[in-house]
């Protein structure tokens, strides 16, 4: 059958080239346009299957996170072992990974080739398919261009990470003279044709069919990888065969026509499974193909075929004839169908995929694990830690203790508070390098935010003989959405470092303002001033590194650990904002904090004083009594004296079932709040809060339920406010927050 189309091909060439040479010439160099065309198709195709398969087969989460120095860890080489597979045993030039740097500047990351291989962060060379990768879509060259390794034509594959983003990039590099050459040689295989038909005319007629029986055998071997080719005419619903499918309609004959659209469904009813039957159907409509190629060269759909309880993997590609930018109506009419078996390659991936599914799953686990330490190894070291402290701390305010006793005592307070200082900053810092600290958007009130800080550092500035100024323009009032913890938290460590590193008679200085707003977006500017010690100007770009110090003897004078700046900076950051900084040395610093906040549609209740005082008015607390859940005998012992010297009553009970009984065997308002330990034996904090407000009972919704624990996580926060709690304070507690809190949640 083959032989005898050609026969005929053969026959009308001679014809053509005997009557109108110039027809001939005409023919040969449209055969050259079309072949090139579809060679480059096919070419491509393969170039970007490559790509898209190595793409496949990384995973984008793991990939965004290499670094140069992670060469030789087993995520590095994972992903380096992969491509080296593709290197070794497909025909190819170069394949590597690259990643983004900025607009339009890309560098190398992986690369497993092993002799001369791109060094992990040099540039690559820029092209537009390179780019166009970088936005999510899998492109090839169309230009060859030139690097230090040679000239190549490259396919390029988008990595997407979990959430979709373009992680990195598959490059595969194709010797660009060996591109070229496929081109030649067939430029030069029909120009030798036409040629010889014209010169020599029936006396090369053998020649010149060899020549096409040479060039369709290169279609046909490029075709290889398919089960059926056909040319489908969409506007008059007809196809034609080329290559015969077995199972289409019982195997087409070569070049027969036949309906397309009842065809294709036939086989669809008869073959595909019914799992993807009905999208098979949709995928081949006409109107679907038109707007799959709109804009792109091919589309394809994968799905499984079930031959008599036989299933297998199958892709069928559809690539419109002409390129999108070369259709003068923007519309597809014609398009080439192609079916490749498939099912060896989507089952390999499809088992990568549940691995390193699996992987996750893992992570995942070991991710919980770690948190679940961290938190349990932050209420462990802060128990004790309360105990140090509060002890301590009643110590220094008995009347009674010598004040040579006292000089002790202080200073170890002031180890303790150390201590404690670099217990939260490398708990803080351990869960910002593994990605476990989280921001809260919800609603809160920047007034009541800075009234806090205005509490706790004018507390700090007086008992140290510091000038505190705090000012507010009435623009930044208002209700924002986000996570007032932390942006307290980032204050507090600035406006806790100007205390520390300020004389007494200086000044420490918090000035907030609205530096933008546009519709709901708001910029608020937290400028922090102090007249300390200040800082060189050398050691500024240093200021944010992690165990950073400008002298040494900073430890040992000040009890700093280096670590507050760095978390400081890690969480701006996480709230898209930015901080700045300007010191000099014996005169003072100056920080610069802005944050962006969405402004809240609903306003917060201020849970805060109704005029603000630089002295809280302890006298509310005088008398009232208040219900103390406390597992441990010392921590209980320290609270009572605590409170003591307010004159408030406490009773206590030795855990969350105790507490729950104690309130509801009493009277209704006997107790003005209560002051809950999480961990418990027998019944935790969380559980009795949630009992407590279940109680039929008046004043079990109102009473002010305090969590006064070990679990300091921002998450240990959230489950306290969940279970009804009003506050959380996190141990070793500080008096001055403690009372501020009562008194703002019982005045």
């Amino acid at each position: 059958m083959i032989r005898k189309e050609f026969g005929l091909t053969a026959t009308f060439a001679i014809m053509v080239s005997i009557m109108l040479v110039g027809v001939n010439l005409l023919l040969g160099g449209i055969l050259m346009t079309s072949s090139k065309k579809s060679m480059l198709t096919l070419i491509q195709n393969r170039m970007l299957d490559i790509s898209n398969t190595a793409a496949d087969m990384l995973d984008g989460d793991e990939l965004k996170t290499l670094k140069k120095e992670d060469k030789g860890t087993s995520e590095y080489q994972k992903v380096n072992d992969t491509l080296a597979y593709f290197q070794d045993n497909i025909d190819l030039k170069y394949i590597y990974c690259v990643t983004a740097k900025g607009d339009k500047e890309f560098v190398f990351s992986v690369d497993p080739t092993i002799e001369d291989p791109g060094i992990f962060g040099e540039p690559v060379v820029y092209t537009d398919a390179l780019y166009a990768a970088s936005q999510g879509t899998p492109s090839v060259d169309e230009e060859p261009y030139s690097d230090d390794w040679g000239r190549f034509y490259s396919a390029y594959s988008p990595v997407f990470d979990s959430d979709g983003n373009v992680a990195g990039i598959v490059a595969v590099d194709f010797d660009a003279e060996w591109y070229d050459w496929q081109f030649r040689k067939q430029a030069i295989s029909i120009l030798i044709n036409c040629i010889a038909s014209v010169i020599l005319g029936l006396a090369f007629v053998f020649f010149f069919t060899g020549k096409l029986l040479q060039t369709n055998d290169m279609i046909t071997a490029l075709s290889s990888e398919y089960r059926g080719v056909y040319y489908i005419d969409l506007d008059e619903d007809d196809g034609i065969c080329y290559q015969t499918h077995s199972n289409i309609d019982n195997g087409i004959a070569r070049g027969k026509h036949f309906p397309y659209t009842a065809t294709l469904t036939k086989y669809a009813n008869d073959h595909v499974s019914e799992a993807y039957r009905e999208e098979f159907i949709r995928f081949i409509a006409p109107e679907s193909i038109r707007e799959n190629l709109k804009n792109e060269k091919v589309c394809t759909f994968r799905y499984m075929i079930d031959d008599g309880g036989q299933q297998s993997y199958e892709m069928i590609r559809m690539a419109g004839v002409r390129h999108p930018e070369f259709r003068h109506d923007g519309i597809v009419h014609d398009v080439g169908m192609g079916f490749a078996d498939v099912d060896a390659e989507t089952r390999r991936t499809l088992s990568q995929s549940q691995a390193l599914t699996d992987a996750l799953a893992a992570a995942e686990s070991a991710n919980k694990a770690k948190t679940s330490f961290l938190s349990s190894m932050s209420h462990e070291m802060r128990t004790p830690m309360n105990a140090i402290i509060g002890i301590n701390r009643i110590a220094m305010d008995d009347p009674d203790t010598p004040e040579a006793t006292k000089a002790y005592l202080k200073k170890i307070g002031a180890s303790a508070d150390h201590l404690l200082m670099l217990i939260n900053d490398i708990l803080d810092m351990s869960r910002i390098e593994a990605g476990r600290m989280v921001l809260k958007k919800e609603a809160f009130s920047l007034d009541a935010l800075l009234d806090q800080v205005n509490v706790i550092i004018g507390g700090q500035c007086r008992d140290k003989g510091l000038t505190w100024i705090y000012e507010k323009t009435p623009e930044a009032d208002g209700f924002y959405l986000g996570d007032d913890m932390k942006i307290k938290q980032v204050l507090i460590n600035i406006l806790g470092n100007s205390v520390k590193f300020t004389h007494e008679g200086g000044s420490v200085a918090l000035r907030v303002d609205r530096l933008t707003h546009y519709g709901n977006e708001t910029v608020l500017k937290f400028l922090i001033s102090d007249t300390g010690v200040g800082m060189d100007e050398d050691f500024l770009p240093r200021l944010f590194d992690t165990f950073s110090q400008e002298d040494s003897s900073t430890t040992t004078k000040y009890g700093s650990t280096g670590l507050g700046m760095s978390i400081t900076k890690s969480i701006i950051e996480m709230m898209n904002g930015s901080i700045q900084v300007e010191s000099e040395k014996d005169v003072g610093s100056t920080f610069t904090v802005t944050i962006p906040l969405e402004a809240s549609k609903e306003e917060v209740v201020e849970e805060n004083f109704e005029e603000k005082v630089d002295e809280p008015d302890y006298g509310v607390l005088e008398g009232r009594r208040l219900l103390l859940a406390e597992d441990m005998e010392i921590n209980a012992e320290i609270m009572k004296m605590l409170l003591d010297s307010k004159k408030i009553d406490v009773d206590h009970a030795e855990n969350g079932r105790i507490a729950v009984e104690k309130f509801n065997e009493s009277a209704e308002y006997y107790y003005d709040g209560i002051l809950m330990d999480i961990r418990m034996p027998e019944m935790d904090g969380l559980e009795a809060a949630c009992q407590i407000r279940a109680l039929d009972r008046k004043d079990a919704k109102e009473i002010p339920i305090i969590a006064l624990t070990a679990n300091a996580f921002g998450e240990d926060v959230q489950r306290s406010l969940q279970s009804g709690m009003n506050a959380h304070l996190s141990k070793p507690v500080e008096p001055d927050i403690l009372f501020f809190t009562l008194i703002k949640l019982m005045k």
